[in-house]
């Protein structure tokens, strides 16, 4: 990493080498021209200093920053996301016959706001088909799982209250600088060679809306001969509905990505939460806080479609957060208690945690307590 020196420890470098050089015993006088040139000089490499400090800081691209960092984007040819509104689908109850116009407005209870994408109307049955909606604002806000939204102005002959078919989701913010870098890192990473699988990843993550990409080979739980892409969001939420559609119909007209009839399944991650129960000593907030961010860190750099979490690999990430006296004492996983220190023996505590097929092992609560 180079130093850059100040411009007086610059300068005293240079006048020191100069009476050496001019084999003067006395100092150089201060307004003399060669005092001048020492002084105009030591500026000058504090500026060719700085240069090279910037430089060294962005010629790769894991450290880059701004226009360096879009330099390293576009010679690549690496989007960057400007972000993705939430998308789901809804069903409307009401007065047969009753219209919905494009744009009507829904509400979760805390009053964020969708809007349906076309016209739709309510059928004979009372019911509409599945009308589209779509988050007001970019970003991950609009993600809501929940049972129904609410209209604060119903269309004529229809209900307020309106049933959710596919929960709002696939949204997330405009790409950070670590964002992008995390991209480059995929691209140089993975090597892009036609018809192989390992392009797949590249591939898909060229689609707007997909922040993470992970590639099973042949042989995973969907069957031989089939690769599996998993798609979701940077912040290890499943895309949206528009985004799948596009990696999807991406891989089926590029016929060089599916040379050797291998069949591509693309679909979007799917989590159940693992609750951890955690005593220890001492059981401070500042504790409390580096253990959540240790744990977060490792379910989102670690954990990925089909990983068993270990046991051990959740005390690595207790120990990285500095706590020594501890002990992990429950783990439920989908709801459903997989470990329980204290209620079974040694024999019996499961190593590991298994993942249902085809779902992620995300992070749920953590609950803390001083007694070990």
């Amino acid at each position: 990493m180079i130093r850059v020196p100040s411009i007086s420890e610059i300068y005293t470098n240079m006048r020191a080498d100069a009476q050496v050089l001019f084999g003067t015993g006395s100092s150089i006088p201060t307004f003399s021209i060669l005092n001048i040139v020492l002084v105009s000089f030591a500026g000058a490499m504090k500026l060719l200093y700085t240069a090279l400090s910037v430089l060294e800081i962005n010629i790769l691209p894991d450290k880059a920053t701004g226009e360096l960092l879009q330099r390293q984007l576009d010679s690549r040819g690496i989007p960057v996301s400007a972000g993705k509104q939430a998308e789901g689908t809804l069903i409307f109850t009401g007065t047969p016959a009753s219209v919905i116009p494009d744009g009507t407005e829904a509400t979760t209870p805390s009053g964020y706001t969708y809007n349906t994408v076309g016209e739709s109307v309510i059928e004979s049955n009372g019911q509409s088909k599945e009308v589209p909606i779509q988050a007001s604002t970019l970003g991950s806000e609009g993600n809501y799982i929940g049972q129904s939204l609410t209209l604060p102005t119903p269309p004529a002959g229809v209900d307020s209250v309106v049933y959710i078919k596919e929960s709002p989701l696939g949204g997330q913010g405009p790409d950070t600088e670590e964002d992008s870098r995390r991209k480059i890192k995929l691209y140089d990473t993975t090597p892009l060679t036609l018809g192989l699988e390992d392009n797949y990843a590249t591939i898909a993550s060229s689609v707007d809306g997909v922040g993470r990409v992970w590639v099973q080979r042949a042989g995973y739980w969907t069957g031989p001969n089939t690769v599996v892409v998993t798609l979701a969001t940077k912040d290890m939420l499943p895309v949206a509905p528009s985004t799948l559609t596009e990696v999807r119909n991406l891989f089926n007209s590029d016929p060089e990505s599916n040379q050797f009839g291998t069949s591509i399944a693309v679909r979007n991650i799917s989590t159940k939460e693992l609750d951890i129960w955690v005593g220890m000593k001492p059981n401070t907030t500042d504790y409390q806080a580096a253990v959540e961010q240790a744990m977060q860190y490792y379910f989102s750099n670690t954990v990925q479609p089909s990983y068993q979490v270990l046991l051990s690999e959740l005390f690595a990430a207790m120990d990285a957060a500095g706590v020594r006296d501890y002990i992990i004492t429950r783990l439920d996983y989908g709801g459903d208690t997989v470990y329980d220190y204290t209620s079974s023996s040694i024999s019996d505590r499961p190593t590991k945690i298994l993942p249902g097929n085809g779902y992620t092992i995300s992070l749920g609560t953590i609950t803390f307590s001083g007694e070990i």
